[in-house]
């Protein structure tokens, strides 16, 4: 499996947790099952993709607790973590 195919299957649980269909935790397990199939990654970039998810998921805050929290859900490593998929499909597409 090409990196480009690995970088949109875990885009795929991205979008998904986007439209609300999943938790932040299925973002993490995707990167979990596909990150190891990845060829010619650095280390760093591998590291920073598991980073991202796990802050994906402390940032995933339903509609609910953001209201009794009065914490807006920033989702700003959802948004980090698309950009680096993308700069892996991009460069091993």
């Amino acid at each position: 499996m090409s990196n480009f195919t690995i970088a949109s299957r875990i885009l795929e649980s991205v979008a998904a947790f986007e439209r609300g269909e999943v938790g932040a935790s299925a973002i993490t397990q995707s990167v979990e099952l596909h990150e190891p199939a990845l060829e010619a990654i650095p280390r760093d970039m591998r590291d920073r993709l598991h980073l991202l998810s796990v802050k994906a998921m402390e940032q995933d805050l339903s509609p609910l607790e953001e209201e009794v929290l009065g914490i807006c859900a920033t989702k700003e490593a959802v948004n980090e973590l698309k950009l680096l998929l993308e700069a892996i499909r991009g460069a091993h597409a």
